[in-house]
């Protein structure tokens, strides 16, 4: 049990403050709950293009169709959401034969759908999948036929080599614990400082790595189930034990953990076989939440970049982006702390806080954390707020080292007074 000195405590404490220092008129938002984002193709027909999927399943409501539909065409193959939580990128890469790359930037507000400027030529025959990280750079684990490795694909247009390394399959992630990237050279699931270090987790035949999650910090990685079988999820840890699910499916295009509304936690996941479908963390049976006509190529959890950085113009230095559109006008808190993420706070409504409070966060919360502003304040009518890191004259001995980073909506309506919570989010001092 917390004790009253405890950091718990305190930021209970703190962000009661909060709440009430704010008192705000709470405004009704508007528009669909935060759901999944499909990439679905059908050739060149109106079908193809993205959808939005409702997180319970129903209608899919389709966002929008590729600039050019070639005589296959295909909405993708990659996907995702860029800092501030509004816009989605788009891989468009196949309608230049992957010579070059060719993205685009779908507007959640505007609904407008435009080519990404600035993007560089690049080796003949490079093809990959993409995230975005601290910086807001692109991290691209790209395979072809004459490089392959993990590159960075700057916001300025640069495009330089990470790591090299041949045998890459399924996502590039920025892992939750260290702010590294992970990848899969299959067999090997590996991870990547930003500096060009290359760690092995582990090995397991056949592996894709999607996604991890943030109750234990294991990678979901797909593995051939047997002599043409779908492929089922394991679990992969940090020391590179792997334990087995129940869950498989045939081609395996995107996996996310969605931990709303509780911390019990589902695994969803899109198979290329036209449907995407969700499954308890304790196994059982999947729900089928949508079935397309055509072939699934990606999907992504909607507005998941709720708290975001860029770089700021100096090493260590990043514009903090608040987004939830779901949420205008109501107060929210961004808690910082240095403790990790792992268990995080448990609500009585059984919703998780994914931080360890400490004395960072406490500070935070009151607004007296040095190098830190906008940690709290009202979301304008977007649903947006900024404000700024400057952590730039920290010393080279605090290279690599994180920290964490989750953002609360406040309403006293709300169960224990928060609406919303987002997914925790990792900076890492470079």
């Amino acid at each position: 049990m917390a004790t009253a000195a405890s950091p718990t405590v305190g930021l209970e404490m703190a962000i009661r403050l909060c709440a009430v220092l704010i008192g705000i008129l709470c405004l009704q938002a508007e528009g669909q709950e935060p759901g999944y984002i499909v990439s679905m193709s059908v050739g060149p027909l109106p079908q193809t293009g993205l959808y939005y999927v409702p997180p319970n399943g129903g209608t899919a409501i389709q966002l929008a169709r590729p600039r050019v539909l070639p005589a296959v065409s295909v909405m993708g193959p990659s996907m995702a959401q860029l800092p501030g939580n509004r816009h989605i990128l788009v891989d468009e890469s196949y309608s230049t034969g992957y010579n070059t790359f060719s993205y685009h930037v779908f507007d959640r507000l505007r609904g407008s759908y435009d080519p990404l400027p600035l993007i560089p030529p690049i080796a003949q025959g490079v093809f990959g999948t993409l995230v975005i990280d601290q910086e807001g750079d692109l991290i691209l684990a790209a395979s072809g036929s004459q490089t392959s490795g993990v590159y960075r694909l700057g916001r300025d247009g640069s495009y330089r080599n990470v790591a090299s390394f041949g045998g890459l399959s399924g996502e590039v992630l920025v892992d939750l614990d260290t702010g590294d990237y992970v990848v899969c050279a299959s067999p090997a699931v590996l991870r990547v400082s930003p500096g060009g270090s290359v760690f092995t987790i582990g090995n397991l035949a056949g592996a894709i790595v999607q996604a991890q999650d943030p109750e234990s910090g294991e990678y979901l990685v797909w593995a051939p189930d047997g002599v043409n079988l779908p492929s089922r999820i394991h679990r992969m840890a940090a020391t590179g034990v792997v334990t087995s699910t129940n869950i498989t499916a045939a081609r395996p295009v995107g996996t996310a953990v969605d931990e709303t509304p509780s911390v019990l936690g589902e695994y969803v996941y899109c198979s290329f076989q036209s449907y995407i479908a969700r499954a308890s963390r304790a196994g059982g049976m999947s729900t089928i939440l949508q079935q397309f006509p055509g072939f699934c190529v990606d999907m992504i959890m909607d507005s998941v970049q709720s708290i975001s950085t860029t770089n700021a113009g100096l090493p260590n230095k990043w514009n903090l982006l608040i987004g939830f559109s779901h949420d205008r006008g109501y107060p929210y808190i961004v808690l910082v702390g240095v403790s990790g993420y792992r268990a995080g706070i448990t609500l009585q409504d059984q919703r998780r806080i994914r931080l360890n409070p400490d004395g960072v966060t406490v500070l935070g919360a009151s607004g007296g954390l040095q190098g830190f502003t906008g940690l709290l304040g009202t979301l304008d009518s977007l649903g947006n707020a900024r404000g700024m890191i400057d952590l730039s004259a920290v010393g080279p001995a605090a290279r690599g080292l994180p920290f964490w980073m989750v953002g609360l909506v406040l309403d006293p309506a709300a169960p224990s007074g928060i609406r919303r919570i987002s997914p925790p989010v990792v900076v890492q001092i470079r």
